[in-house]
């Protein structure tokens, strides 16, 4: 066989470019060391050791943090685990009274959206609404359940639909007297003292 202009030595009869590495050599950093020589990295090889020793160590870690909660539960008096007791209590009924908040916001904002536009005042039609009918325990609202819950408020309270019968206000509804006031202070004055 007769050897090709380029072609490294060892590797007759195959072509390689000088900008094409080839699929059995890892990829690899050279840099100089002091003495003049070349010193070659396989930085894929010392990241699967670095996450190698990084997963030991947080192992470790974990199984020291969960000796020392064993030895602190071992040697607590009965007045600190009641107390660690009530803590983990506390957590867990704020945890839940934040749930239920989350939820009946999630509902609220749902039936005021499904309201819109079909409910003249949705402040008065808002107590009326089951919303645990509607909003499950996850806080998903059933969207078919709430424009018929929408729907049969509408037919049970006619008057609070949009374009419905009017309401009557019985609130301040302004002057009494269509006499015109005077529009500077002056003339107000004199209006007051008799001239």
């Amino acid at each position: 066989m007769a050897e090709q202009e380029g072609a490294a030595p060892g590797n007759e009869g195959t072509q390689e470019t000088d900008n094409q590495p080839t699929q059995q050599e890892p990829r690899t950093e050279s840099s100089r060391t002091a003495d003049g020589g070349e010193e070659s990295t396989d930085w894929k090889a010392m990241a699967r050791k670095w996450e190698k020793e990084a997963k030991a160590k947080s192992a470790a870690a974990a199984k020291a943090e969960a000796d020392a909660q064993r030895l602190r539960e071992a040697t607590q008096t009965d007045a600190e685990k009641a107390l660690e007791a009530a803590r983990r209590e506390g957590a867990k009924n704020a945890e839940a009274e934040w749930k239920a908040k989350w939820i009946t916001e999630r509902g609220t904002n749902a039936a005021l959206r499904a309201m819109n536009g079909r409910v003249a005042d949705p402040r008065l039609a808002m107590p009326l609404l089951d919303l645990k009918e509607v909003v499950d325990d996850k806080g998903e609202v059933d969207k078919d359940a709430l424009a018929k819950a929408v729907d049969d408020l509408l037919e049970e309270y006619p008057a609070l639909a949009a374009g419905g019968a009017p309401t009557t206000h019985h609130g301040d509804l302004g002057p009494k007297s269509t006499q015109r006031l005077p529009q500077d202070m002056n003339a107000l004055l004199r209006r007051a003292a008799g001239r």
